[in-house]
Formats: C-alpha cells, structure tokens, sequence
C-alpha cells in the first residue's frame, strides 16, 4: 500500500530529516521508548490536522479491509482525534514493532472512534460553519504557500526581488486581517533566522551553516523589506478606516439643562453657548446666590444631562442687594468679573454643577 507523503518544513528539511522507518531494522527492547519517542516527536513537529486523519485511514484499510469504508466514513466525523495514537498507527505502518499493549491500545482506540454514533430522529443536524478566523486564514492560504516557495527558492541561491514577493502580496488586496497573518508568518522565520545569523542558537546557527553568512544576510535583508512593505500597506489601510466624527449637536447637548428664561426682567443666556466657553455666570433666584464656574482648561466647559461639567473651580455667595449687584457684574469686563465678585465679603460656596429652574443663566465668557 503507498502510503499518504508526509514533508518536513523546507526550511527546517536539513536537520529534521525524513520521515523515521523501521521496514528494515530491529528494535530491540531498552530502545523501544527510544524509538517510539523519535517518532512521536517527528510527527508532532511535522504532520498537521489532515495528515492524523490519513494516518488512522491507511492503518484501517491495512488491518480491517472489511469494514474498511463504514469506518472511514464514521472517523472522518469524527471529533476524538487522538493524535499521538494517529502517530502510531502510522509508525505501525512504517514497520515500528508496537508492543502486544501498545497494539491493545491502538485497537481500542479505532473501535471507539469507528463506533457509529447513534442520532436521534428529532435532533437537528449539527453543522460546523466555519468562523470569520478560519475564513480569514484559507483566504491568504494560497499566499503563504507561494511564499513557502519563496523562500526554499531563496535558501536554493535564488532569491526573487523584494518588489515582486510584495507585489505578490499586495495585489490581492488584502485588508488589515489578512496582512496581519502575513506579517505574522515573516515575523517568525525572521525571528529565527536572525537568531542563526546572530549564533544566539547553537542548533538554529548549524542548521543553517550551509547558507552562508553572506546569502544569509541577503535573504534577511530581502524578507525584511517584504515585511516593511507590507507593514506600510497595513498602517495606510487603518489610516483610511479613521473616520471623521460627527459634530456633536449643541441643542441636543443641552436639552436636559433645568434654567430659568428670564427674571425681573433680565433674560438668561442661550444655553447653547455654555459649549466651549471658558467661565459661565449663575444666579439660583430663591436662595440669592451669585456663582460661577470656571473652565478646566480654557474654552473647555460642556454640558452633560442637567449639569455643567469641565469646571475646576466654583464658587457662590449670597448677594445682599441683587438688583444693583446683578446689573453690575453683567456690565465687567472679562477680566473684571472675578475680582469684583472677591470684593464680596460673603462665604464662598462649592456649586454642583447642577442647575435647577431658578437659576439664571447670567453671564457666558
């Protein structure tokens, strides 16, 4: 039977090796776990998802022919994929001697997950949709394995120009998700291959002696500028989502405000200008008190609900004879009104923020 081929990375080819076979050797007992532990090991570092799924098939057609397709078709929806027991099924098939209790626990293993499942008439069929990640990633699929090719052909003495494995790229019009994973991927093997250039890793620095440190250091240099270029594609893509925000609508910001229209014939400011204004004057008619409030950082006072907020300092007093003083602080100047209002010898009061319907919009700065 020709069995399902299973590559190592191209990269990581010259000291990974191939796949480990036992078709022609003998395993004697204190290298049992010896063995059984390099097997592992390899496929673990080089099989994916689908190449478990072809291990446990090709051992089912081997050792149980007559059920063979009921229970390929019962594994393949199968959820329970053990793969370390996929792993030796296939070191099985390459000639590994399992012992009679590894052998046990292989058979176990396929007689639960070929087991067909029992359904019932009235439950709905699940269906496994794939998410917006998996979708995102069959999408630069096909261009990270051009790049694979790239770069086995750069590691070959053949190195492409940086505008042609960008262009690559960028003519697929990927957006901000897509490029992020090739990002990713050039982030890893940059990361490696600097660590070999560089000798911080021993094994990584003789894995790679063959290349050469000045083909080496071409091959960086090319890939980083890959990177660059793509990482420029990505910033100007997140440029272009800022959007502009809507000015904010004044009247509807200050609808909620509780003030009084007019007293004694004195009408209050229109609210709307409390908006960016630097210090806003108040008086609350019932109580007699004359405050203000004060911008935080200038031009910065807003309105929020029922209050006035971006204040850092307020202040009211009682107002002996409101009739003359009111008059009097409406007719300052900007840079009158606070010491005028210090020459009262009233107690200063800390105001809310909060306004209520007897308060008069007095003065906006």
């Amino acid at each position: 039977m020709t069995l399902h081929t299973v590559l190592p990375p191209a990269s990581d080819a010259k000291f990974i090796g191939d796949e480990p076979s036992w078709l022609d050797m003998d395993v004697a007992d204190d290298q049992y776990n010896k063995e059984m532990l390099r097997g592992l090991n390899w496929h673990n570092y080089c099989a994916g998802d689908k190449d478990y799924v072809k291990y446990l098939e090709a051992w089912i057609k081997q050792h149980r022919p007559k059920t063979a397709k009921q229970d390929i078709a019962t594994w393949r929806d199968c959820s329970n994929i053990n793969k370390t027991m996929c792993a030796v099924a296939r070191m099985h098939m390459q000639g590994f001697p399992l012992t009679d209790k590894d052998i046990t626990l292989l058979h176990n293993y396929v007689g639960l997950v070929t087991q067909p499942v029992k359904r019932s008439r009235t439950a709905a069929p699940v269906v496994n949709r794939p998410t917006i990640q998996d979708r995102i990633r069959q999408q630069v699929a096909g261009v990270l394995s051009d790049l694979d090719v790239r770069v086995d052909d750069a590691f070959d003495g053949n190195v492409a120009s940086v505008e042609d494995i960008s262009g690559d790229i960028l003519s697929k019009g990927f957006k901000g998700p897509q490029l992020k994973l090739v990002q990713d991927y050039l982030n890893r093997n940059l990361i490696e291959w600097q660590a070999a250039y560089a000798g911080e890793d021993e094994q990584l620095a003789e894995g790679y002696a063959y290349v050469g440190k000045r083909n080496f250091k071409k091959i960086i240099d090319a890939f980083s500028s890959v990177l660059d270029s793509i990482s420029q594609q990505s910033t100007r893509i997140k440029a272009q989502r800022i959007r502009k925000r809507k000015p904010v609508d004044k009247k509807k910001m200050v609808s909620k405000l509780r003030y009084l229209k007019d007293w004694e014939g004195i009408p209050s400011k229109n609210p709307v200008d409390i908006i960016g204004a630097n210090m806003v004057w108040v008086y609350d008619t019932k109580k007699r008190r004359l405050g203000y409030y004060e911008a935080e950082v200038k031009d910065s006072l807003y309105v929020k609900g029922n209050k006035i907020q971006g204040f850092k300092v307020t202040c009211e007093k009682i107002l002996r004879k409101p009739e003359e003083q009111l008059t009097m602080v409406a007719g300052l100047r900007k840079n009158q009104t606070v010491n005028w209002f210090d020459t009262i010898k009233a107690k200063c009061k800390v105001m809310s923020g909060r306004m209520t319907l007897d308060t008069l919009i007095l003065r906006i700065d």
